[in-house]
């Protein structure tokens, strides 16, 4: 397992949150920031908690956004039964279904992580 300095800890969470509040130097807290920077902190490596991370951050969206631009591109068809609009709708028709079937599949992924 990995470990962090204190100072490390600091510095990142002052990026992602702000920074950490100041000790006083009154009643002993000068020995409890010095015990603290000899302190060291393990973050979380886990796999499975960074793929379940993803999943909900980043691709859940992009399949729901991609899902409308889909039904955007479907509408912007003109109608009509010629040669390249019909090519157009049976690309657009797959692009969906594979956009369904990864969506389809979302649940199974998330389960099979929570079980293992």
């Amino acid at each position: 397992m990995m470990s962090v300095p204190w100072s490390v800890v600091c510095r990142l969470s002052s990026l992602v949150s702000g920074p950490l509040p100041a000790l006083s130097l009154s009643n002993g807290s000068l020995v409890q920031r010095a015990a603290r920077q000899r302190e060291r902190y393990e973050p979380d490596l886990e796999l499975r908690k960074l793929i379940s991370h993803f999943i909900e951050e980043r691709l859940e969206k992009q399949l729901t956004a991609g899902k409308g631009r889909l039904e955007a591109i479907k509408t912007a068809i003109p109608a009509g039964g010629n040669g390249p609009r019909r090519e157009l709708r049976a690309r657009v028709q797959a692009l969906q279904a594979w956009n369904d079937k990864s969506r389809a599949v979302l649940p199974v992924i998330r389960a099979f992580l929570k079980l293992t």
